[in-house]
């Protein structure tokens, strides 16, 4: 049903980068090493393949003092006092120190101030070699856990490293390694030694042993209050419903039916996407008509439903979001300068191919034509959080919240959250370098590509769209 009501309410935009937000306690990172055919750990990405992010690039992580990315090792190394190639950390302290866990995640990182690198041995190399957690137990049984995974990050590439045979550490090259402690949570732990086999050194490096986790993202929070207040709300509940939108694309393939998974009575739009088109649904809410003025801040949401024949393997494409591009500039390729138009649509990324339980899930993320881009095409901004990795057949709520830059900053802001919990939070964004360019429109675009068509027939559902001004 629409229902239009016009409200007012004051609201402080936040100043903070996303780096500055506020966070809960540590949350374990989401990695891969990587293979032939998934994309890994890299400097960009914990998860190329499942296109998740390192918060900050190059690597997250906790140091002993509980400071994320701090100096204080839970466990040091001077390279030059090793008396053989096989090198030793002891963790005793820092396993003690954490509560039972199924796998131990780890960064070893040169310390600050130290010289050279050293290459060690992988678990590709060599099982015998392959980095090992020695554990004594207070009933004296030992164990030797091999890696279940290792690789390493380097600045000057945006390959996995995953599958090289040696491992390298130096100021620019952590290393990440796994290890499987579900068969050794309960045992009562006398002794834990880190060790890895050295290949090659130069100059004496210092290596610290880091807990591999990041922050968890808490604030800004979900406005729930902010959504039950709506300007305007779509549940496809009255045959009618398109007399309320604008711009209807000829040939959008869409019908109004009972919403899957829900109560009887429950009504969606039906999204359908084909081999023989990229687009599915073209459809708008102009913020003049809605709201007697084009806004600088506003807030919409809407649930998503992804079908049992939704996107498998590779493909992308676009999904609803906000736009200002008066027919000039901010889609298609017309590149943005700040003058001409905006826009800042949602996205969806090729079906997560893996070996893990990601597998198969479609990643979600913002797609920004912003001024001052080297690309002339959009870009396309990934959304965090395991929730931003969409399955079939559940429905998803997808709130977004955005704010125009002030002309001559770049202060706009962006912020999505996914059934409350907060995937993405920017504060650095140039839309715009006039006041005259505003929020023309909420843009519903459903579109396959790029230029690449469907490789096969799959349906979306949406419903309970909402719109209220921050």
């Amino acid at each position: 049903m629409v229902n239009i009501v016009m409200w007012k309410i004051s609201w402080l935009v936040s100043s903070l980068l996303f780096s500055n937000a506020a966070f809960a306690a540590p949350q374990p990172v989401i990695w891969h090493e990587g293979t032939k055919d998934i994309r890994g750990a890299t400097q960009r990405y914990s998860y190329h393949e499942a296109f998740i992010e390192w918060q900050t690039p190059m690597g997250d992580w906790y140091d002993k003092a509980g400071n994320y990315r701090g100096d204080l090792p839970f466990s040091m190394l001077n390279t030059d006092q090793a008396s053989d190639d096989w090198l030793r950390w002891d963790l005793t302290a820092m396993l003690q120190q954490l509560p039972p866990q199924q796998e131990l995640a780890l960064l070893l990182r040169s310390q600050p101030d130290s010289d050279g690198y050293v290459l060690f041995a992988s678990k590709e190399k060599n099982f015998r070699l392959a980095p090992s957690l020695v554990l004594e137990y207070q009933n004296g049984d030992r164990s030797r856990l091999s890696a279940t995974m290792d690789s390493y990050l380097d600045t000057s590439t945006h390959r996995s490293l995953g599958q090289r045979k040696t491992l390298k550490i130096s100021e620019q090259n952590p290393v990440l390694l796994r290890f499987d402690l579900s068969n050794t949570a309960s045992r009562p732990l006398k002794s834990a030694i880190l060790e890895l086999h050295r290949e090659r050194q130069s100059g004496s490096p210092h290596i610290g042993v880091y807990q591999l986790q990041q922050p968890a993202l808490i604030s800004p929070a979900y406005p729930a209050q902010l959504a039950t207040q709506a300007v305007f709300t779509e549940d496809f509940s009255q045959p009618r419903w398109a007399a309320q939108w604008q711009d209807i694309s000829p040939g959008s393939q869409m019908t109004r039916v009972a919403a899957p998974a829900r109560e009887p009575g429950l009504y969606a739009l039906k999204v359908s996407f084909t081999t023989q088109r990229n687009v599915a649904l073209n459809i708008s809410l102009y913020t003049k008509q809605l709201l007697g003025a084009e806004p600088d801040s506003l807030f919409f949401e809407y649930d998503l439903y992804l079908d049992r024949n939704w996107l498998k393997g590779e493909g992308g494409g676009k999904f609803p979001g906000f736009a200002g591009t008066y027919g000039r500039a901010g889609w298609g390729g017309r590149k943005a300068d700040g003058t001409n138009g905006w826009s800042a649509r949602g996205q969806f990324l090729s079906a997560i191919e893996s070996d893990d339980d990601l597998k198969g899930l479609t990643p979600l993320g913002s797609y920004l034509y912003l001024a001052g881009s080297t690309q002339s095409h959009g870009e396309v901004h990934p959304w965090r959080q395991r929730i931003s990795k969409l399955q079939r057949e559940r429905w998803y709520k997808i709130s977004q919240q955005l704010t125009l830059n002030t002309p001559g900053k770049t202060d706009g802001e962006l912020i999505v959250w996914i059934d409350g919990q907060l995937v993405m939070h920017r504060t650095d964004l140039n839309f715009r370098s006039i006041a005259a360019l505003k929020i023309e429109r909420l843009w519903f675009n459903f579109y396959h590509g790029g230029a690449d068509k469907p490789r096969h027939d799959m349906d979306l559902y949406i419903s309970n769209v909402r719109v209220a001004r921050p």
